[in-house]
């Protein structure tokens, strides 16, 4: 993206502008040093066999031992 369409954008021109520009520049000039953490989840009893999975290790081997797959937010497009 140009500045000026970054400028056009964020409806911004004149001296503000120019500050805010330099200032992403900046930003993204900047080694990112950052590490992401994931929570592990939290202990269930599986449906299928009533065993307790404690933490997504255990729950990614259970899905796979048994050939099942985790539904979440997927868009199903039905079948016609």
């Amino acid at each position: 993206m140009t500045k000026q369409e970054w400028l056009e954008m964020w409806k911004l021109s004149g001296v503000e502008g120019d500050h805010a520009w330099q200032a992403k520049q900046e930003m993204h000039a900047r080694e990112q040093h950052s590490t992401a953490i994931t929570v592990d989840i939290p202990a269930y009893q599986s449906m299928v066999t009533g065993e307790m999975i404690e933490g997504r290790k255990a729950h990614r081997e259970h899905l796979k031992r048994h050939a099942l797959i985790e539904i979440g937010n997927e868009n199903v497009t039905p079948v016609s």
